[in-house]
């Protein structure tokens, strides 16, 4: 007669950051084996595909070795949590407790798969990617924080290609100072004429190029565009 053969998946998020997995085959209680490594493996790759997909469209830094992959698919692993219930003809299994199926998937009986509608309804109800991504950005502000500081104090520097900084800027002056940012490099030789005048005490100046961005609604890696903004 016609194969009855299934495999009934529920996925959810592991309370203890380490994968959780109970499973049944035909009607024995076995939670290792087989089936719980094909549901794993194959939600983990497709969830895998779905953040490089949504790093690559947000232009989010990441690590796309060997290495990195690994990484990110044993963090969506251990955050799972899976029940397998399987109807699988002529089982077996690694001893006489049934503790762990050994049968291929390809002598299950049917072709087993998990299409990309489900690994998208599975990242909506639990979020994973999202939590990918969110470390990913922060990775990449931290980096960038740390590129672009500078010893506080007096002493502290900026060096910026064309920056003319205030002599007191910086310091505990009275005064407040100023940076003026023309546009090109002409404009900023005419501001340099006027600062002969008023002194270089409270003026500053810098030359921009092109049209700035508003980095409030921007993506961490989209906030560093232009050279003379990275120490801004």
């Amino acid at each position: 007669g016609k194969s009855q053969a299934r495999v009934d998946v529920v996925v959810s998020v592991s309370a203890s950051a380490h994968l959780e997995a109970r499973g049944m085959v035909n009607g024995v209680l076995c939670s290792q084996g087989t089936h719980i490594e094909f549901v794993v493996g194959k939600v983990a790759d497709g969830l895998v595909e779905l953040a490089l997909k949504q790093l690559r469209k947000q232009k989010v830094k990441h690590d796309d070795s060997k290495a990195g992959m690994s990484k990110m698919k044993a963090y969506f692993r251990q955050h799972m949590a899976v029940i397998v219930v399987a109807l699988l003809p002529n089982p077996r299994f690694d001893g006489q407790t049934k503790e762990k199926l050994t049968l291929h998937t390809k002598d299950w009986g049917f072709s087993a798969a998990i299409d990309d509608k489900l690994i998208e309804k599975v990242d909506s109800k639990l979020g994973l990617v999202d939590k990918v991504l969110m470390e990913a950005e922060a990775r990449t502000l931290a980096a960038l924080q740390k590129k672009v500081s500078v010893p506080t104090g007096t002493s502290a520097r900026v060096s910026i290609a064309k920056y003319q900084g205030a002599n007191d800027a910086g310091k505990a002056a009275r005064e407040p100072c100023f940076l003026l940012a023309t546009e090109g490099d002409s404009a900023k030789d005419l501001a340099v004429c006027g600062m002969e005048i008023v002194g270089r005490d409270n003026y500053g100046v810098i030359p921009l190029r092109g049209v700035i961005r508003n980095v409030r609604p921007a993506k961490v890696n989209a906030k560093v565009l232009k050279d003379y903004l990275k120490n801004a």
